[in-house]
């Protein structure tokens, strides 16, 4: 890997490990990967965390449980599960 002038390495643009070839599903909906096991694309971030992880089904399904009494919407991302009190669409690209 290259070093930097500061001693720590760097990756090459367009190089990646195993290790980032095997990462899957970074923009994908979480509810889906986790009950599925496949990919289906996130096209919701939950606010105010701004994380990416509904698709328009978890998205839906997530509006219509937030209607049910003490039900909590919380951010799909397991390093977040913050309390959301909205859910925007994004467009990428």
């Amino acid at each position: 890997m290259p070093s930097k002038s500061d001693g720590s390495t760097a990756k090459s643009i367009g190089v990646f490990s195993r290790a980032d070839r095997e990462q899957k599903f970074e923009l994908g909906s979480r509810h889906c990967e986790t009950r599925t096991g496949r990919y289906v694309p996130a096209t919701h971030i939950g606010l105010p965390c701004g994380h990416i992880n509904f698709c328009e089904r978890c998205n839906e399904y997530e509006e219509n449980k937030a209607e049910e009494p003490n039900y909590k919407v919380r951010c799909a991302n397991t390093s977040c599960g913050a309390p959301l009190t909205a859910t925007m669409r994004v467009y990428l690209g």
